[in-house]
């Protein structure tokens, strides 16, 4: 089970990433760039807090890396980074779904 600081981190986290995602999409863009964007952004997140919630659930006991404080940094960064990798691949299909499903009301 994680700890309350665990939990106020990956929260941090997420609203950093949503953050970053809210100020590169208010850049002067097209509304179909836009959209992309912020689709991908949200497929990452998703992917990011899917891959944290198969190791917080996983029944051994280190989990897929182990236990100590520098692995949980090390895996909340690498969860992060393959969430981003996996939106830009379009691996999950979640962006084109909610790319395609809102790109007319642009």
């Amino acid at each position: 089970m994680e700890s309350i600081n665990e939990i106020d981190i990956q929260d941090i986290q997420t609203q950093n990433n949503l953050n970053k995602l809210r100020m590169k999409t208010c850049n002067v863009k097209t509304g179909e760039a836009q959209l992309k964007e912020a689709a991908q952004g949200f497929e990452a997140i998703f992917i990011t807090k899917l891959l944290n919630q198969m190791n917080s659930s996983t029944m051994n006991e280190g989990g897929f890396i182990g236990h100590s404080n520098s692995e949980k940094t090390f895996k909340s960064m690498l969860f992060q980074e393959i969430g981003k990798e996996a939106a830009k691949t379009s691996s999950f299909g979640i962006a084109d779904a909610i790319y395609n499903q809102l790109k007319d009301s642009v």
